[in-house]
């Protein structure tokens, strides 16, 4: 390497790898980089179930700083990845992607990495870095931008004033021959992490930023192909989506149901995740496609009572669900309920709401403004007056 000026696979010093990224729906993504080769996956669910994301292995959680050990993102990884890049690194794919996550506010689930080596020939950590960007990209984890991982050998000569070679993309036996490996993860315009691994003899300050400078560089061209294969904006593999609502403080007992039966109900009927946030009173929906999660806001909004605008004259399908004194209660198909007074049911003077309609009964009726209480009036005789012409 240092009298040939040649590297032990043909590349330039400056040479990185070329990545084939295989994404799939659903949060995951395989990549082919040489003998190197990955397969990174992601898994969702909510913040009722925290336990399910303890790491197998405790050396990725307890090599964490506190903010990040009391987070709801964890790594978990291979064995030998544990012991190849050491304690140190053993969270790198959780630090590279901190300050791009959504805020647990704006995406109240908890996310899980998983990235397996399938083959290692050098630069494992980054390129899992790589395929989970991706990989959390196609589950539908809103993120601010791709995070690429770039890892550089630093060779330093022992000639005096002789510039140390740098070693973009080591494979295993550069990483073994090399001084000092500087693993950089960044998006397109930030730093997100960079660690000095496996230092074998004194490494100068000046040789470490060249090393940084050097993966900066490189990171763009890796960008450019992740972006290529998924778009942030139109994601051709997304196989996740999310959407969010807000629902009244008073109603969001309805949305849960006696011990839970209605999320439940909504949750096994659709097979998406509900979160529900106390604090500002939002319902979160995440699900495998985007019918399912407006399904899933559909039936959310008719069990709060949350009904879309409805237009006054306008028709709509409805459903006694509640006979009451001088009234009844409908539920409309467009979602939501409505209020019949006693006399909109029909023409002439109604002895008894009972006489004239039963819970269940399907209706046809017309929306006539709304009562003193805002709920939206619907008029039964309005309707009869309406088909009659």
């Amino acid at each position: 390497i240092k009298s040939k000026r040649e590297r032990i696979d043909g590349r330039a010093y400056g040479d990185v790898r070329r990545a084939y990224f295989d994404p799939e729906k659903s949060g995951l993504c395989a990549v082919d980089k040489g003998s190197t080769k990955s397969i990174s996956t992601v898994s969702i669910t909510s913040s009722k179930s925290m336990r399910t994301f303890d790491c197998t292995h405790t050396l990725a959680v307890s090599a964490a700083s506190s903010h990040l050990r009391n987070s709801r993102r964890h790594m978990k990884a291979l064995e030998f990845d544990l012991i190849q890049v050491e304690l140190e690194s053993n969270l790198i794919i959780e630090k590279a992607f901190y300050p791009v996550l959504p805020e647990f506010e704006d995406f109240p689930y908890y996310i899980k990495t998983k990235s397996q080596a399938l083959s290692m020939d050098g630069s494992v950590p980054t390129t899992n870095v790589c395929g989970s960007s991706i990989a959390l990209a196609n589950a539908g984890v809103p993120l601010e931008s791709h995070i690429a991982g770039v890892s550089v050998g630093i060779l330093t000569q022992a000639e005096e004033g002789a510039e140390p070679i740098m070693l973009l993309d080591p494979i295993d036996l550069e990483e073994r021959l090399v001084d000092g490996l500087v693993m950089l993860t960044a998006s397109a315009t930030d730093v997100t992490s960079a660690s000095l691994e496996g230092v074998k003899s004194r490494v100068s300050f000046d040789a470490m930023v060249g090393a940084l400078r050097s993966a900066i560089d490189a990171k763009e061209g890796i960008l450019e192909s992740m972006n290529e294969v998924c778009p942030l904006n139109s994601n051709p593999n997304q196989g996740s989506f999310f959407e969010k609502i807000a629902v009244p403080k008073a109603s969001i007992g309805k949305v849960i149901g006696p011990g839970g039966s209605n999320l439940k109900k909504i949750e096994g009927s659709t097979g998406v995740i509900v979160s529900i946030q106390d604090e500002d009173n939002t319902v979160s929906v995440y699900g495998g496609d985007s019918e399912s999660c407006k399904e899933a806001i559909q039936m959310i909004m008719k069990v709060a009572g949350i009904g879309p605008k409805l237009e006054e004259g306008k028709a709509y399908k409805a459903k006694v669900v509640k006979i009451l004194e001088y009234g009844a209660i409908v539920e409309l198909e467009v979602g939501g309920d409505g209020w019949i007074h006693i006399s909109e049911i029909r023409q002439g003077h109604v002895k008894k709401v009972s006489e004239e309609l039963s819970v269940g009964q399907p209706l046809d009726v017309i929306c006539i403004g709304k009562n003193a209480r805002g709920q939206p009036q619907m008029s039964l005789k309005a309707a009869a007056k309406a088909s009659s012409k």
